[in-house]
């Protein structure tokens, strides 16, 4: 990021740092792999996880949120579906 004469370096947390939790970290790598075939809805990702080691929707919300914060993904309303749900995409 630059500002005027300074310049502020910005670097990624790691995914380690960012979800202690394994599980958490587990559903973030499998939404992250999925999000790089393409932007997909809140609803694909909420159902990534087959073994289901995070059944709790506010434990998937807080990680995506925090994938969405942390600059991993890009999240979005789809403005031409009639539920406008969340999408999410890999960061460029």
């Amino acid at each position: 990021v630059a500002s005027g004469n300074y310049t502020v370096p910005f670097t990624k947390v790691s995914l380690e740092e960012l979800l202690p939790d394994e599980a958490e970290r587990r559903y973030a790598h499998l939404v992250l792999e999925a999000c790089k075939d393409g932007p997909k809805e809140h609803v694909d990702v909420i159902h990534i996880d087959s073994t289901c080691e995070i059944n709790d929707s506010v434990q998937i919300n807080k990680v995506l949120n925090t994938l969405v914060n942390a600059f991993y993904l890009d999240c979005w309303r789809n403005e031409k579906g009639q539920m406008k749900t969340r999408v999410f995409a890999c960061t460029g």
